[in-house]
């Protein structure tokens, strides 16, 4: 029997929403998306799956309603799964079912790792912190349609990934020498010494190239609040972020 809303218009039973299954290891996450997701119309939660190897024997005990969407989180610390390798194990049983992880991990390695495991159906990768906030449910949707879904911090750390490659090969190399933590002479003697100059940099000319160097990645000068940022400190995170080299973000830790 149909429920009837107050106004007389016909509530939609679970088989009519887009439903979401939300695999999830910290309890404030699991809140705030369960939440976001549920209010939304047209939405429903269906399961909240705080450990990551609950999600094999759920599906299969649900194979006659299953999600529409299974959110990942990436790091479990607890367990020894990520959210790839989970990923991997969702698509060889189900082809079809879209994913879409979640992750505060800003490396480009772990982005390619997921879209890599997860080929062959809908899938997407946001930044928590940045994509999971207004158009959350958009991605969802979107993800659930079959689409290929990045968020738009995804897509910044690509761009910036894009101009680091179009630098010059010295250049590259500053960058690679300041995220080893090389002082300004240091580096300007490195180049020099690895033949990738024919003589050695002033620290002065070292600084003006590295400002060249992070104004054409986009790294700000200031904070929002108007106050210099460093220089070196931006380059060594963005340099982090892109897992450039292996090197895998500790900016924060990873959840």
């Amino acid at each position: 029997m149909r429920r009837f809303s107050k106004s007389g218009t016909a509530n939609p039973t679970t088989a009519e929403l887009l439903r979401v299954v939300v695999v999830e290891d910290s309890p404030t996450h699991m809140e705030m998306y369960a939440r976001q997701i549920s209010e939304t119309p047209g939405f429903v939660v269906i399961a909240q799956l705080t450990n990551p190897l609950d999600v094999e024997p759920w599906m299969k005990s649900h194979a006659a309603d299953l999600p529409h969407v299974v959110i990942l989180d990436y790091y479990f610390p607890a367990y020894d799964i990520t959210g790839v390798q989970l990923a991997r194990t969702l698509r060889r049983s189900h082809p079809k079912l879209p994913l879409l992880l979640l992750t505060s991990v800003k490396d480009l390695n772990v982005v390619s790792e997921f879209m890599a495991a997860a080929r062959g159906a809908g899938r997407g990768f946001l930044l928590k912190g940045s994509d999971d906030k207004d158009d959350f449910t958009q991605y969802i949707r979107s993800v659930s349609a079959q689409n290929l879904v990045v968020g738009r911090s995804v897509h910044e750390l690509y761009e910036r990934y894009r101009g680091f490659e179009s630098l010059p090969n010295e250049d590259k190399a500053i960058v690679r020498f300041v995220a080893e933590g090389l002082t300004y002479d240091r580096i300007g003697k490195k180049l020099k010494e690895q033949a990738i100059v024919p003589f050695e940099l002033a620290e002065r000319t070292v600084q003006a190239r590295i400002k060249r160097i992070t104004d054409a990645l986009g790294i700000p000068e200031f904070n929002a609040d108007g106050d210099a940022l460093d220089r070196k400190v931006g380059l060594v995170t963005a340099y982090k972020d892109l897992g450039i080299g292996g090197v895998v973000s500790a900016q924060a830790q990873p959840s």
